[in-house]
């Protein structure tokens, strides 16, 4: 079917660092996509896949949507990439943006309930934007209902122990858009630990976002995120009658050229208010900013 929108096929290479602009042999791809020219004067705020080329201009990138991937995301391997777009016999390597952190992003409002035996319930409610929508999408709806709930139970028995889940997967506005997963812990064993009279209760309830060892021992290569990211949670923790809160963290907030971190504590009576959000800004963080990534994570690790 013709539609009369001028495209051009645009190779493309799944891994980064191969493609240069110097040197763009057809050899060095392995992978399709569509390159759209954008009229001169048209917005480009909001397209993140786009690359100017010498020939065309400034072209939109895409793939096919997909079940997986809708029109006008590209999957995280292709982004922050190089491609050769334009008419075949004016090709030339140009850079592909990376998606802007707010097309890639993750949001948890977790409300949580705590017992003064230790035990926890809650639900969890998680909405993904992007490839990290994609990247969800394509790993639960390719697993069968029992596989499915193994790779949730995979993901929480890593922070809760003896824990009863029950996983519902909700597409909250079609797959061109968005992914929601709603998970519901309906019973956590042994989450908050006794100490006398005191109930020692962690307000990270689940996810991690950094082991604080990564850059570490590695060669002398840049460190490569998979992509650009806004990663936000909101845990609400209810505390159990009679217990109020004695002593509770610091804010925290570590900041780096290719990545920002911040979390805090609220206290609002019986409730535990923790917020945090973790923003990738940069895909490749160069050599020379190794110790700064080392020095990032071990802050990250401790909030």
């Amino acid at each position: 079917m013709k539609t009369g929108i001028e495209s051009y096929y645009a190779l493309a290479q799944v891994d980064r660092g191969i493609v240069t602009p110097e040197f763009a042999s057809a050899i060095t791809f392995n992978h399709v996509i569509v390159a759209i020219p954008i009229p001169d004067g048209e917005s480009t705020q909001t397209l993140f896949a786009t690359v100017t080329d010498p020939n065309s201009g400034v072209c939109f990138s895409s793939i096919p949507p997909t079940t997986y991937v809708p029109l006008g995301y590209l999957p995280s391997p292709l982004q922050e990439n190089y491609v050769s777009c334009g008419p075949a016999r004016g090709r030339r390597a140009g850079a592909v943006a990376s998606a802007r952190a707010g097309h890639q992003s993750v949001g948890a409002p977790r409300e949580t309930a705590a017992q003064s035996d230790g035990s926890l319930s809650g639900t969890v409610d998680e909405t993904r934007l992007g490839s990290e929508a994609s990247d969800e999408r394509a790993k639960l709806l390719g697993a069968a209902g029992s596989e499915r709930a193994k790779l949730l139970e995979d993901f929480l028995v890593a922070f809760l122990a003896g824990f009863q889940p029950d996983a519902g997967l909700g597409d909250k506005s079609g797959p061109r858009r968005r992914l929601g997963s709603a998970f519901i812990i309906i019973h956590a064993d042994r989450y908050a630990k006794s100490a006398g009279d005191l109930l020692m209760v962690r307000p990270r309830v689940l996810g991690e976002k950094s082991s604080g060892d990564r850059g570490r021992g590695i060669a002398p290569f840049p460190v490569e995120f998979s992509e650009a990211s806004l990663q936000t949670d909101d845990f609400e923790i209810t505390l159990p009658p009679g217990y109020v809160v004695d002593d509770a963290p610091r804010p925290m907030q570590a900041d780096a050229p290719f990545a920002s971190y911040k979390s805090q504590i609220q206290v609002d009576n019986s409730k535990i208010h923790y917020t945090r959000t973790y923003q990738v800004k940069q895909v490749l963080v160069p050599v020379d900013q190794m110790e700064q990534l080392r020095r990032f994570n071990r802050q990250v690790a401790t909030g």
